[in-house]
């Protein structure tokens, strides 16, 4: 039994070209998609309160920051200034 991508290893004009279909169908629909149709992109911020009593700048920027970057880095784009 022949698996699907067995055929494109086959026959590699055949994948150029349903690849070359599927970028232009790609493009066309990027060109002609209208701007309010584009998903409305949000920036998302995170705020966190800390009290440490008695602590340094140092002993804040540690915990606080520093733990937090962390912690979300793992998320996509996070800008950590």
């Amino acid at each position: 039994m022949r698996s699907f991508t067995d055929t494109f290893i086959k026959h590699p004009v055949l994948a150029v070209v349903v690849n070359l279909v599927i970028v232009l169908v790609g493009w066309r629909a990027l060109t002609t998609l209208p701007v309010q149709q584009y998903p409305k992109i949000e920036s998302s911020s995170v705020l966190i309160t800390t009290v440490y009593y008695g602590a340094s700048a140092a002993v804040l920027l540690w915990f606080s920051f520093r733990c937090t970057v962390m912690v979300l880095t793992p998320a996509r784009l996070v800008d950590s200034t």
